[in-house]
């Protein structure tokens, strides 16, 4: 029962760290724990086993969140540059574009200009 609701609760966790700040932990937390302790009481475990289910319960929730906020924090740095012309969030966003994308006729997000591809120039 357990490593049921830890995986249910990683994967709530990471959902959680991929949109929303750390603050939300605080409720997400509560709502496990509470969830925990109903689930043990409604199928009569034992004390003990409650307290174990709800831990895991909330370290999964918790190291969710952190693997949530990583895979945030990785596809922010890849990402390509903005449609306004600013840099991405890190530099190896701003340096990974098409060749065609440095002689500026190319713009990020722009599909206007599919019709007269031309080849970059030497």
């Amino acid at each position: 029962m357990a490593f049921e609701l830890a995986i249910i609760g990683v994967v709530v966790g990471i959902v959680l760290g991929l949109r929303y700040k750390i603050l939300i932990l605080v409720p997400a937390v509560l709502f496990a724990m509470i969830f925990a302790i109903i689930v043990g009481v409604a199928r009569a475990d034992s004390f003990w086993s409650i307290v174990l289910t709800t831990v895991a319960l909330v370290t999964a929730v918790q190291l969710g969140y952190l693997a949530g906020i990583v895979i945030h924090a990785a596809i922010a740095s890849i990402r390509p540059p903005r449609k306004d012309g600013s840099k991405s969030d890190s530099e190896i966003g701003y340096a990974w574009q098409h060749p065609w994308q440095e002689d500026g006729w190319a713009r990020s997000g722009s599909i206007v200009h599919l019709h007269r591809l031309r080849p970059p120039q030497a």
